[in-house]
């Protein structure tokens, strides 16, 4: 059986809309690194980034999870920019333990700062609450606009609530609905891979459907030229992702209770998130928490939009060069062309040594065990190799003062 030839409803600018939702999409992991749908939309502007996936699911932080646009980081511009999920920092070096990220840090502008970044009519002492109804997840966090920055009070997420979980509903509803013309459809596929395409046909059919009822009250979507249309008003929608919208509420309001913040105290909702643009993301937030809501330009590029802000009013990254100690000097010895392997250090730094002192033991290419000495008496201030490194003849191994 042969699925396609298709004519929507809404031109190819519609469709071209849809598709470019699912660009970059991946499936979750339970941990580690994953391209993510934010991350092919802000590669596709122009802006590399690295999404990478921490092992928190939401937590309150403390003001480790201040955002400093004032902190050095590394040389490089906006190609260095690193987009995290919001309030999931990365591990390693910008692992903040409990949760929130600051900005500024090796280069990173946690998502929560950058999507608050990107609301409008920012006062300092705010306190925004960021709803990000994505494409595969949601998640939200608390961040408080500072005069130097932002921050990140605390976070949660939902890792099976988004865009694709409303799909999935939809193309449940496709097949409840239609059974009874999808029924002679599914019999014609007597092979698996004429099943799987009748499969995604109903998944397109479906996120048609979402995407038109972004912009009408009612959807009309054909599977294909010979069946009859799929409709469905916007109100049946709402019907269909009410429980997605309340999970979304409860999951905000457990992060305010998390971090001592009664509701009326939060200034607004930030709503971002390519699934946001659904009208009924707007009418759930305004019925059940009844704050005000801030909503962006583009709620899909919302977080790099909001870090190309905060890279540019974030200062410039330089370091500057640290004094030597008064008498200090370098260490260093000539090697055979191969080079030698640290074995290991025989004075630690701190420990004073005399002229020929043997300082380190290394093993040459061809096997043979030498001692590297001191060239004069002083105290060894600190190594800069380590066991196991390869050397080679004329670097800067270790440092040391004259005594």
């Amino acid at each position: 059986m042969a699925v396609g030839g298709v004519r929507r409803r809404g031109g190819p600018a519609r469709r071209h809309r849809g598709r470019a939702a699912q660009a970059g999409r991946a499936r979750r992991v339970p941990h580690g690194v994953q391209a993510r749908p934010g991350a092919a939309r802000a590669g596709a502007a122009g802006w590399p980034v690295a999404a990478r996936r921490g092992t928190g699911h939401g937590g309150a932080v403390g003001d480790q999870g201040r955002s400093r646009p004032d902190r050095p980081v590394p040389a490089g511009g906006a190609d260095r920019a690193r987009l995290l999920r919001p309030g999931r920092p990365a591990p390693g070096a910008d692992d903040l333990g409990g949760g929130g990220g600051r900005a500024g840090h090796r280069g990173a502008a946690p998502e929560p700062v950058a999507a608050a970044r990107a609301a409008p009519e920012q006062r300092r002492g705010e306190l925004l609450l960021v709803h990000d109804f994505g494409g595969g997840t949601f998640d939200t966090a608390l961040v408080r606009v500072e005069d130097d920055g932002h921050t990140v009070l605390g976070y949660a997420a939902l890792d099976d609530c988004g865009g694709r979980d409303v799909d999935a509903a939809l193309a449940a509803a496709v097949d409840r609905d239609a059974a009874e013309w999808l029924a002679p459809l599914r019999d014609s596929a007597t092979d698996q891979a004429g099943a799987l395409r009748l499969r995604l046909a109903v998944g397109d059919l479906a996120r048609g459907v979402k995407h038109q009822l972004t912009d009408t009250a009612e959807a009309e979507e054909f599977l294909l030229p010979s069946t009859p249309a799929f409709k469905l008003a916007r109100r049946g929608l709402a019907d269909l992702v009410a429980p997605l919208m309340e999970r979304t509420v409860t999951c905000c309001r457990d992060l305010l209770r998390r971090c001592g913040v009664d509701q009326s105290r939060v200034h607004a909702v930030v709503v971002v998130g390519g699934s946001s643009r659904m009208p009924v993301v707007t009418d759930t937030l305004n019925s059940r928490l009844g704050l005000p809501l801030r909503h962006v330009p583009d709620p899909t590029l919302a977080v790099v939009n909001g870090a190309a802000a905060w890279w540019a009013a974030s200062g410039a990254r330089v370091l500057p060069p640290v004094a030597m100690p008064k008498g200090a000097h370098p260490l260093s010895w000539e090697l055979p062309p191969d080079g030698a392997t640290l074995l290991r250090w025989l004075v630690r730094p701190g420990k004073k040594y005399v002229k020929d002192t043997p300082l380190a033991r290394v093993r040459l290419a061809d096997g043979t065990l030498w001692n590297l000495t001191a060239h004069s008496a002083g105290k060894l201030l600190q190594t800069h190799v380590e066991p196991g490194d390869h050397l080679v003849g004329g670097r800067w191994l270790a440092v040391g003062v004259a005594s």
